[in-house]
């Protein structure tokens, strides 16, 4: 694999890039709706915000940081109770974490961004376009949520999700899964489209995270079959066949149940990787 970068010299190494950097200057907490929450923030320009998924932190976005911030302003969040932020303790927990990337907003001053989210982080993201379009400079959803799925399928996905959370619970697992090659490709399969991909020195940075409060809290949450954001279309149906536009939809945004979505209206335009994100 090659990896290039304007502002540093990367090759070969896909992880040259991030252990060049001194995250500690990078790094910061802020207080948001009453909780510390940490986030990573380098670059200058237009401001992106970087949602990660299921059991994430923002130390996944690790290796894409460095070539994105040579460009713009990217500001990774841990959403509450992942990587090093509070947990909920009260409260709808997916209204809470579309709150929390407003509130940081507010607290870093900035009237928009561009928002990407990733799996989970994606519907996220999709719900803060909907619910505050003018906030919203652009939105990419990466492997994103939302398609119908069948009760049974989401039974087995939030069973496992539980039992891996279980797991990675026992205090020595993480690392000892995140140094062993084999294992942590493994116990990662279901999560990585090529779990080969992923190095000790990265599994090292973000599986030991994965144990966190959130990660058993959201195992579930917004969990009825189909059950996409709040006034969203899924893409595909059941089967994951491409849904045809209906009247007013705007695929290359977003698609929604009806014209009235106040992001379209807005005249926004967003990017979208439809995926199998969890």
């Amino acid at each position: 694999m090659r990896f290039t970068s304007p502002r540093w010299n990367i090759s070969d190494d896909p992880d040259a890039g991030w252990k060049a950097v001194d995250w500690s200057v990078h790094t910061h907490q802020a207080t948001v709706r009453g909780r510390r929450i940490s986030y990573a923030d380098i670059g200058s320009g237009p401001a992106t915000v970087l949602v990660h998924g299921q059991g994430g932190s923002w130390q996944w976005w690790l290796r894409v940081l460095p070539t994105v911030s040579a460009h713009r302003r990217v500001i990774a969040v841990d959403l509450p109770g992942f990587g090093d932020s509070d947990p909920i303790a009260r409260g709808d927990v997916f209204t809470e974490h579309v709150a929390t990337i407003i509130g940081l907003l507010d607290h870093l001053g900035l009237a928009d961004a561009t928002i990407a989210g990733h799996s989970m982080g994606g519907l996220v993201a999709l719900q803060v376009a909907c619910d505050h379009p003018d906030r919203v400079a652009g939105l990419m959803l990466i492997d994103a949520g939302g398609a119908n799925i069948s009760a049974r399928r989401l039974a087995l996905i939030v069973t496992g999700l539980r039992a891996f959370s279980l797991i990675f619970a026992i205090p020595w697992v993480p690392r000892v899964v995140a140094r062993a090659r084999y294992l942590r490709s493994a116990l990662m399969a279901l999560a990585l489209h090529d779990p080969g991909t992923l190095s000790t020195s990265l599994a090292m940075e973000i599986l030991p995270r994965m144990a966190a409060p959130g990660f058993p809290t959201r195992c579930g949450d917004r969990g009825e079959p189909g059950d996409p954001p709040r006034g969203h279309l899924p893409l595909t149906d059941p089967l994951g066949r491409p849904r045809p536009d209906p009247p007013g939809v705007h695929r290359s945004c977003v698609g929604v149940q009806d014209s009235r979505c106040a992001f379209c209206a807005a005249g926004k335009r967003g990017s979208l990787r439809d995926g199998g994100g969890r």
